[in-house]
């Protein structure tokens, strides 16, 4: 597992600056990191910020699938390829690092004044979370799917994917897992996300998710 001293180098190689706690790829298992944050607070959710959040989720969500077929992160963002190699943000690629289970991926803007946040091991930083929590079922949702091609019935649980799938939250509420189960003998799935009433960020119930797009 990572040291804290070793991951301060990686984020610190990326302009890191802020200390938080964070999910670790380990399920269960929280540690305290060094991490960015803005230096005068994040932009407001418009046309732009929105579009460097999406492609900073279609990213992690890459990573996340590379670690399913591969069993650890890309190095670079040229092992992930198309399209993601060519995302960028207002002209920028997207910054990059990864160490032994764990990564990190920034708006290139990170040390403006205006910063559109960061990701590090599928966790967001901005205040928005359910843009994080529906991308960790949409994660968690593709990787049943192998599951299902690999065994011929979906998991039981979250925890048969094994990490980094089984440690992965809602941002808003870390300290619970997301409700799953499998039904019709192991052909249909679903999962929801652990939040109650107005503030639940939605389904996927057999791969259709209570969404569109995000």
């Amino acid at each position: 597992m990572l040291q804290p001293g070793a991951l301060y180098g990686l984020l610190s190689a990326i302009g890191f600056i802020a200390a938080t706690a964070i999910p670790t790829g380990n399920p269960g298992r929280t540690q305290n990191f060094s991490l960015p944050q803005a230096s005068a607070g994040y932009e407001a959710i418009g046309e732009r910020s929105d579009t460097c959040l999406s492609r900073m989720m279609s990213i992690s969500d890459a990573c996340l699938l590379f670690y399913g077929e591969h069993s650890r992160y890309p190095l670079n963002l040229t092992e992930l390829g198309a399209p993601y190699i060519h995302m960028t943000c207002r002209g920028l690629p997207f910054l990059f690092r990864s160490a032994p289970g764990i990564y990190a991926v920034s708006c290139p803007m990170l040390s403006a004044v205006v910063t559109h946040g960061f990701i590090v091991s599928g966790t967001p930083s901005w205040p928005t979370s359910y843009r994080g929590c529906r991308s960790s079922m949409r994660v968690i949702s593709s990787m049943c799917v192998i599951y299902y091609a690999n065994h011929g019935f979906y998991p039981e649980t979250v925890e048969d994917l094994g990490p980094p799938y089984s440690g992965l939250r809602c941002p808003q509420c870390l300290d619970e897992p997301f409700i799953y189960y499998s039904y019709s003998q192991g052909q249909e799935f679903y999962i929801e996300c652990p939040l109650p009433g107005g503030e639940n960020h939605g389904f996927i119930d057999n791969g259709m998710a209570s969404w569109s797009p995000w």
